[in-house]
């Protein structure tokens, strides 16, 4: 993740007036800051009770009641004075759900919000009815973010993004806007306000504000002409493999990279306005060329007619876990390799998910030490073994309270030593993916606050880089290696042979894309915080990176996690009843991406997709040692939503066993089984008792479903149409499935498993 993209969605900054907002807090003395400096050495004007007062006069129904804690600290980006105010609750032990926390960041100083964020497991359960529209909730962020920084605000232009902030198929719980800050009609790319609205209560749940007081920002002259050329030749563009929205599939299933042309820069592309050069993070420059991402890449191979599957096990079916004695014996190989000897054990593990690859592993460490007892000084050691194929997925070496650090006082090495370091060790690990990458060059005006030397390696398949895919690895100042990571996944590469050239992919790039004038602010020489006299630079677009589809010719952004398709409107036609829930599942990618039609019939694979993306559990990294968990006999376990299916099974939504029938039209009554059962009252519904069931048809719900369509009903999830008639036999259409998770989505979100 950048520093740009840390500044817009994490960093909880700014220097917002409390003119007009606060009467009595705005007449306190303040000491003012001068450029350059922050508050270090004055106290807060503002005490921790009337900290508090504003905080509960901001926000009056979450903090009703509420025993708060405080703190007194220093906002990193800005170095000023914050008062951090907040409560968090966990459930019970026997209760699960999710946890409920508040974060309020108070400017000590001037009382100002700087920042808040909001996560409660019972968010949205008061509305009960349907979500609020996005421009509903555009209006509550705007009059929010007037109201608190009204000066700020004016100065201000709404930006569209066209990416999610969170894997698409997941039903999103809110809305955000950020407006930018505008300075002589350029945006500032790292200051403005962000607000985020809940989708069905209507609720604020997070905001933020960057804003640096004193900055003087310098006048743009002419946009120099003929630059946008300069950088097609110099960096240019390269083509690469990118997993797309729409390649998502379960853990048994291959998903399907995406041919596209990226500009090849190490980071987001700054240039500037003077000299044509490249501005790195801290502000200096560099020739086009010493800023290319990739160097000396080779050519295309274009590889079968068909789609090639690589990565482990690439030609064998889907993956099982190999045993805890095969995992430990590759642990204790490894550290046989790296010439550690002592007895090794099993110290915990872990997974991770991005939405597309799921990722599990066992970690082993040496016994010895008491490495595991709090407090304890020494060195600690682990290795992570893929569980799937018993490869080296990473490794962690360090000594506790000195990370990245050499713990016997080496000299310091240059990048070029170290660099033979990292190349020697993924020889001695895994030689054979040594031929298979290529190496990233990453600006280091980032990378060096680490204490150590970075390197990064992008896996090659049919000579085209996959930048999802790679090795990373870190060496100390002395020579060692402190950490190691690889990620290599199955995954299936069309060939290259029928791609667009190169010339025509920068000539389509042009026309999406031209240099607009921005500022920012390079980061500071002494750390890595953002400085306070911003500088004027030339970008395509600093907010997102825009690629060329290299079949299509189609613009496609990138986000952190994958591409995605430049979103459509879906055509929802604004009068439609269920126009608030269906956009909402068009804003999570929840809709077919070849169009649909609102009242038509949703078949139960998608019905299904929508249901487990609303409870946000789509797949999970507990993955039993095969896949036939689910035991449909008409399905095949490299369906590429077998992963969905297969955890439905395990989360009870479905039984297994039998014909799943995936593109049949999936009736009400169906619907309404699959649903009680997600929320977790299967048990109750399965009770040998009837409930009652007050629709004028209850008479032609099946015997098997009728508890299951009385639980949705009575909980409101399930509505009769306008002659009361639960229509149970009916297929459901995509208007009436969004409608009916929609309702049930905060209940979904916390059920506990």
């Amino acid at each position: 993740m950048g520093v740009l993209t840390l500044v817009l969605f994490l960093a909880m900054a700014g220097n917002c007036g409390a003119a007009g907002v606060y009467g009595t807090v705005q007449q306190m003395p303040v000491q003012k800051e001068s450029p350059g400096q922050g508050y270090e050495d004055a106290g807060p004007a503002i005490s921790q009770d009337e900290a508090g007062q504003i905080a509960r006069e901001l926000f009056p129904e979450l903090l009703a009641g509420r025993d708060l804690d405080f703190e007194l600290g220093e906002d990193y980006w800005e170095g000023v004075k914050i008062w951090r105010i907040g409560f968090r609750e966990r459930p019970g032990y026997s209760g699960g759900g999710q946890e409920e926390h508040l974060n309020i960041n108070i400017n000590a100083q001037t009382g100002a919000l700087k920042g808040m964020y909001y996560n409660g497991p019972f968010t949205g359960l008061e509305q009960g009815t349907v979500p609020i529209t996005e421009e509903a909730a555009r209006q509550k962020a705007e009059a929010f973010a007037k109201k608190t920084c009204p000066a700020e605000f004016a100065r201000t232009r709404l930006m569209t993004r066209d990416y999610l902030y969170q894997p698409s198929g997941t039903l999103m719980n809110q809305y955000g806007f950020y407006w930018a800050r505008l300075e002589n009609g350029i945006p500032v790319l790292e200051d403005g306000i962000g607000v985020g609205v809940d989708a069905y209560s209507g609720r604020l749940v997070n905001f933020s504000v960057n804003w640096r007081q004193d900055a003087l920002f310098p006048r743009a002259g002419t946009l120099p002409r003929g630059w946008e050329s300069k950088i097609m030749q110099e960096p240019g563009l390269y083509l690469s493999y990118q997993i797309t929205d729409q390649a998502k599939s379960g853990p048994a299933g291959l998903p399907e990279a995406t041919l596209v042309y990226q500009l090849n820069s190490s980071g987001v592309l700054k240039i500037d306005p003077a000299d044509g050069m490249a501005i790195t993070m801290d502000g200096d420059t560099l020739p086009l060329d010493q800023y290319r991402r990739f160097s000396n890449l080779p050519e295309p191979v274009a590889g079968s007619a068909g789609a090639e599957v690589a990565g482990p096990g690439a030609d064998a079916g889907p993956a099982q876990k190999i045993s805890q004695a095969e995992a430990l014996r590759a642990a204790q190989e490894f550290f046989k390799k790296i010439d550690l000897a002592g007895e090794v054990v099993q110290s915990g593990g872990g997974g991770t998910s991005d939405g597309v690859f799921n990722d599990e592993f066992w970690n082993y460490s040496l016994k010895e030490g008491d490495w595991w007892r709090m407090g304890y000084q020494g060195r600690q050691q682990d290795v992570g073994i893929n569980v799937y194929t018993g490869e080296i997925c990473n490794y962690n070496n360090y000594e506790s309270g000195k990370p990245g650090t050499d713990a016997g006082g080496q000299p310091e090495i240059d990048r070029e030593a170290a660099l033979e370091k990292a190349l020697a060790f993924i020889r001695l690990v895994d030689p054979a993916k040594l031929g298979q990458v290529v190496e990233e060059r990453q600006d280091q005006v980032y990378l060096k606050y680490s204490g150590f030397h970075n390197f990064r390696f992008a896996r090659l398949v049919n000579g085209i880089v996959f930048p999802g895919d790679g090795i990373t690895v870190g060496v100390s100042g002395g020579g060692e290696i402190v950490n190691y990571n690889c990620n290599w996944h199955r995954v299936r590469f069309p060939s290259a042979e029928d791609v667009m050239g190169k010339e025509e992919a920068e000539k389509l790039f042009l026309e999406n894309n031209r240099l607009k004038f921005a500022y920012s602010f390079p980061l500071e020489k002494q750390e890595p915080r953002p400085g306070k006299k911003p500088v004027l630079i030339l970008a395509f677009d600093a907010y997102q990176e825009w690629v060329v589809d290299a079949r299509t010719g189609e613009p496609v952004v990138l986000n952190q996690m994958m591409a995605l398709p430049k979103k459509d409107s879906h055509k929802i036609p604004a009068e439609h009843w269920a126009a608030a829930p269906l956009s909402l599942l068009a804003g999570s990618g929840l809709l077919p991406a070849d169009g649909f039609e609102p009242d038509g019939p949703v078949s139960r694979r998608e019905a299904l997709r929508v249901l487990m993306g609303t409870s946000g559990r789509l797949y999970d990294l507990e993955r039993r040692d095969t896949f036939d968990e689910a035991g449909f006999i008409d399905l095949n376990p490299n369906d590429p939503d077998y992963g969905l299916i297969q955890n439905a099974v395990r989360r009870g939504v479905l039984e297994k066993g039998g014909d799943f029938h995936p593109e049949q039209p999936i009736q009400r009554e169906e619907l309404a089984v699959w649903l009680v059962r997600a929320l977790g009252f299967g048990e109750v519904a399965g009770m040998p008792v009837k409930i009652e069931l007050k629709t004028a048809d209850a008479g032609l719900v099946s015997d098997r479903a009728r508890n299951y369509a009385a639980i949705a009903c009575g909980l409101g999830l399930f509505q009769g149409d306008e002659g009361g008639l639960l229509r149970p036999s009916d297929k459901a259409t995509w208007a009436e499935l969004a409608a009916i998770v929609t309702r049930a989505a905060p209940r979904l979100r916390n059920v506990p498993y």
